[in-house]
Parts: structure tokens; sequence; C-alpha cells
């Protein structure tokens, strides 16, 4: 077991004084680290992505905002990275059904931009599943929290299992993406 202990080297803040609830999911990979502002006065919420400079400092990157976001998705409300993608959920999203929820992936360009590539759904348009409350990902593979799946009962939840295809990978925005599986728990399982 390594021995040694944790020192603060940075504090990383907004610089728009008038943001809430900024540092409400963070993620960190390689040298970016992803921070989700869910409650933006507008539209939806962000995700302040900053980047490590040579002298080890972060550096704000860019700041990205949902293509066809609406109002209340809480866009930010989980956040994700590998390699050149970020993926970000926002539980409330309407657009399958009320409170369906949707995930958000950005993809990093070689130039350094980063682009809104994939809009992904759970295959079912039931009510208040907060598809996108969790989200991992790792190389070419995502998993997806719905805690409100009802397919094994009242809000007995799924999780939703991603995997990258460079053909056939849907095109534009509001596109429905297909999990490759659905997890789900059963409720003969006791802890």
């Amino acid at each position: 077991m390594a021995t040694g202990k944790w020192n603060q080297v940075a504090k990383l803040e907004s610089a728009d004084p008038s943001l809430d609830y900024f540092g409400w999911e963070v993620a960190i990979a390689d040298e970016r680290i992803a921070v989700t502002v869910p409650r933006v006065s507008g539209p939806t919420g962000q995700v302040h992505v900053y980047q490590r400079n040579a002298s080890g400092q972060w550096q704000p990157e860019t700041i990205l905002t949902p293509v066809g976001g609406q109002d209340d998705d809480f866009f930010g409300g989980s956040v994700a990275i590998s390699g050149p993608y970020i993926v970000v959920g926002a539980l409330r999203d309407n657009v399958r059904a009320n409170g369906a929820g949707a995930v958000y992936v950005f993809e990093r360009s070689g130039a350094g931009d980063w682009t809104q590539v994939d809009l992904l759904y759970s295959n079912s348009s039931e009510t208040n599943q907060a598809f996108g409350a969790a989200v991992a990902i790792d190389d070419g593979s995502a998993l997806i929290g719905a805690p409100g799946d009802p397919t094994n009962g009242a809000s007995a939840g799924a999780a939703y299992f991603f995997e990258h295809s460079s053909s056939g990978r849907a095109s534009g925005c509001r596109t429905s993406t297909t999990a490759t599986a659905r997890i789900l728990h059963s409720r003969e399982t006791r802890w």
C-alpha cells in the first residue's frame, strides 16, 4: 500500500458569480477535469472543462452546453470523461417522456474543439426514469444509470450499457441511440 498524504494543490471556481452549484458533479481523466453546473439562469446547465498546462496549472478549456437543451433538463447532473469523450447526464430531459432523461456525448477533435456528437436515450419511453442520473465511460463503452426505470417494478431501476461503433453511429443531435444491454435489478435479490 502506498504511503503519504493528499495535499490540495488547486481550487477551481467559476469566474461567473451568478452560477449556482458549480461543482455539482466532477470528473477527471488524464490531463482534463470536467465540473458541472446543472442550474444556470437560462435554459440549461453547463460543464466547465479544464486542461492542465505545461506548468501543472489547471486552465479553462471550454464550456459545454447541450444542443437543443430545455429548461429544467438538469444537464450536468452527472459527468464522466474517457479519452476524447465527455458524457453528461440530463436526468430530467423531457423529449422522450416527462423526466425520462438523456445523456449527451461530446467528442474532442484533433484540433481541440469539443462537439456534441450523440444523444443517448433508454429504449423505453416511460416517465420519470431519470436516465442519466449516473454515467460512466471507458474507451468505447458507456454505462448509464436510470434509477426510475420501471421494467422490474415501480422505480426498480436499471443500468444501460452502450458501445461506440464507428459505423452506424448516430449522426446529428436528438437521435436515439439504442443500448446494447439493459441491466436490471431483481427484487428477488436480498442484500
